[in-house]
């Protein structure tokens, strides 16, 4: 059985294993070392998480503001977490 090591930021209430209450990610401009600014402005990377979340079944709460963080909403998550003892 796997034993995952300890969960490095426990202030979200979100291990390895599953998350029971609800958190927030952040994000911001999509760019890489390499090639540098993709062009993705921060709004609109978080509206794309957004939508992928909400395409998942997922509730989010978002002002739209690319300096505010999206609330994730673990009630809405209908499928359960997958434990990683599990076989995906």
């Amino acid at each position: 059985m796997f034993n995952p090591p300890p969960d490095p930021h426990p202030f979200h209430g979100c291990g390895l294993t599953k998350c029971r209450e609800d958190f927030y990610l952040g994000f911001g401009p999509l760019g890489s070392t390499r090639y540098g600014d993709l062009g993705l402005p921060t709004e609109q990377v978080g509206r794309e998480v957004v939508d992928v979340l909400g395409s998942h079944g997922v509730g989010t709460e978002w002002d739209g503001d690319g300096n505010t963080r999206i609330k994730v909403l673990v009630s809405t998550v209908t499928d359960p977490w997958p434990a990683f003892d599990d076989e995906l």
